[in-house]
């Protein structure tokens, strides 16, 4: 089952869909407004599969920063993850997580925010309190909205105003997010007016990652999102749609990605629809 608060988009990149939202719940809430600029949206995730299999949730991270109170595993603040997330959840739990517009946490960081892609730190070197106070803050309440409340309240007392090039990056990324013709990282810095090298070091300063990364990223999320309804979708038809010169390059990296050909994921979410 999946909620999302009013204001907050549907979640795109779960792997195997209609699988997950049997194993799990998914909860999306919206920021309080005054860090709405920083902060996309909280997540937090809940199962109890007592009695059951262990499971083992997939998804394409976005080109964002995630802060994560974890009491199952470990807590901490991830850079953008440039692979797959690899989850295994079993008997009950849940895990809280604030997901970060891109360039949202650029400015709470303090440094370029290439320094923590593919990494993790410490919720307390940059919050100022330690991780397990936080997960069992987390395991009093009963209610998401109250730890949201708490989460807010952490992340405005350490805000500082956004720079010019964190809100330049996020337009950015939201432009290619939005525009299937930005398929280039030429065809993105002429739009931004920027030259490449340019338009490089500003992701790699408050993104985590290179434009070319968010672009191929992007297309990826939409090809699986095509796959996940389920339907009945021409895999070339939807190569070219994304930008691919021809099927087989499509397939090869949504392979190197996910784990599977896109004709073999099509048909385990033909397989798993209600």
């Amino acid at each position: 089952m999946e909620i999302n608060e009013p204001g907050v988009a549907p979640s795109r990149g779960l792997l195997n869909r209609q699988e997950s939202m049997r194993r799990l719940d998914l909860i999306r809430i919206a920021p309080a407004s005054d860090i709405a600029d920083l902060v996309e949206n909280y997540w937090l995730v809940r199962w109890d599969l007592i009695g059951f299999d262990d499971y083992v949730q997939e998804n394409l991270p976005h080109p964002s920063v995630n802060m994560v109170v974890d009491p199952q595993i470990e807590s901490g603040i991830w850079g953008v993850q440039t692979g797959k997330w690899v989850y295994r959840i079993s008997g009950r739990g849940a895990v809280f997580g604030t997901k970060f517009h891109p360039g949202g946490f650029s400015g709470l960081f303090g440094g370029p925010v290439r320094a923590i892609t593919d990494k993790r730190v410490p919720i307390g070197s940059i919050f100022g309190i330690a991780d397990d106070e936080l997960e069992a803050s987390f395991a009093e309440m009963n209610a998401e909205e109250q730890f949201g409340a708490r989460m807010d309240q952490m992340i405005r007392a350490k805000r500082r105003p956004l720079s010019a090039g964190a809100i330049r990056a996020r337009t950015i990324v939201e432009a290619i997010d939005k525009d299937a013709d930005l398929m280039t990282v030429a065809k993105v810095a002429r739009q931004a007016g920027l030259s490449p090298r340019s338009l490089q070091r500003l992701f790699e300063t408050h993104v985590g990652v290179g434009p070319k990364w968010v672009i191929d990223r992007f297309r990826m999320l939409s090809a699986v999102e095509a796959l996940n309804r389920g339907e009945a979708v021409g895999l070339t038809g939807l190569a070219h749609e994304l930008g691919y010169f021809d099927q087989a390059h499509f397939a090869h990296r949504f392979a190197a990605l996910t784990g599977m050909s896109p004709s073999r994921y099509q048909a385990l979410s033909f397989a798993t629809r209600p």
